[in-house]
């Protein structure tokens, strides 16, 4: 991704976080004007995160592709050093506690996340956000959230384009690169006293870089989980979650969707998340955490172009 596009990336999330850090400061300030109390003070808190996690196939390639790189074929195609890598993901998490309505406390939170592999760098990504929190009644909570990664690398594809151009080569590879915007509102419910039911829907704008425009997409995720106590330091997560895609499909000025001689990456798709969560003995005062989480994803492509023209979502 160019520098003129990491900078309008950028622009983005500055001026869009800004606009709603305003909103809620100005919320906070003119209620705050109104009910001046000793017992009503804001409650600020920081929250360090640190995990660390192994991939044994951090590009989700198949085995005729891990031979591929291990057999060093398809020159330019890899551009990893090792198919598998340790993760360490860091974050910082700024709360801003205060009770805005009567007896209901209410959030705003800022938070910076880094994801590094440490053999693949080129895999490294930053995500930034910021939210709103407000308890509806003891039992009932909503929050609005906005985030922004501004540069995460999937991997490098042969870009048909090119090969017109060039042939079978080693420069016809490309790198599939996007940024993100996510625009999300969440409700959390305690239905029984062990009992949790979250809902989501989020709303996702993707830009990919020069070479993948024409998957450029808006998306919508609908999920619900139910987080449910079996011990008080053992959780198991339910998750099912359904999302839409409406790829752009084209790539070109004049063309459209239909008219176009590229993907139409268009999606529909069911999610099933299983999860165990164990909250370990505290050392020194600290929290610590082992989860297991496995993940089923079942993508159904809706394009409506023949095999020869779109051979890879048909």
């Amino acid at each position: 991704m160019n520098s003129k596009l990491k900078l309008r990336k950028y622009s983005r999330w500055v001026r869009n976080a800004f606009l709603v850090f305003s909103f809620f400061l100005y919320s906070a300030t003119a209620v705050n004007a109104q009910k001046k109390t000793k017992k009503n003070k804001p409650e600020i808190s920081f929250e360090i995160d640190l995990a660390t996690y192994y991939d044994d196939n951090i590009l989700k390639y198949s085995e005729k592709y891990i031979e591929r790189f291990l057999n060093n074929e398809d020159q330019g195609r890899f551009h990893i050093k090792t198919y598998d890598d340790m993760i360490v993901s860091t974050g910082l998490d700024v709360n801003l506690g205060y009770k805005l309505f009567g007896k209901m406390k209410s959030e705003i939170d800022a938070s910076v996340d880094y994801t590094r592999y440490l053999v693949n760098d080129i895999k490294s990504f930053s995500n930034f956000g910021i939210g709103f929190r407000q308890d509806i009644s003891k039992k009932l909570s909503l929050r609005i959230f906005y985030d922004y990664t501004p540069e995460f690398y999937v991997r490098h594809f042969r870009d048909d384009d090119w090969v017109a151009v060039y042939g079978y080569t080693e420069e016809t590879f490309t790198p599939y690169v996007f940024a993100k915007d996510n625009y999300g509102i969440t409700a959390q419910y305690d239905l029984f006293k062990n009992t949790r039911v979250r809902l989501y829907y989020y709303f996702s704008k993707y830009y990919h870089n020069k070479d993948y425009t024409e998957y450029d997409s808006d998306n919508n995720l609908y999920r619900i989980k139910i987080e449910q106590k079996l011990h008080k330091n053992f959780s198991l997560d339910l998750t099912y979650q359904f999302v839409t895609s409406d790829a752009k499909g084209y790539d070109q000025p004049g063309e459209s969707k239909g008219t176009s001689d590229d993907g139409d990456a268009t999606y529909e798709e069911d999610g099933y998340i299983f999860g165990l969560v164990w909250k370990m003995p505290r050392i020194k005062n600290r929290y610590h955490s082992l989860e297991f989480e496995t993940v089923i994803y079942n993508r159904y492509f809706k394009t409506n172009k023949s095999p020869i023209v779109d051979d890879m979502h048909s």
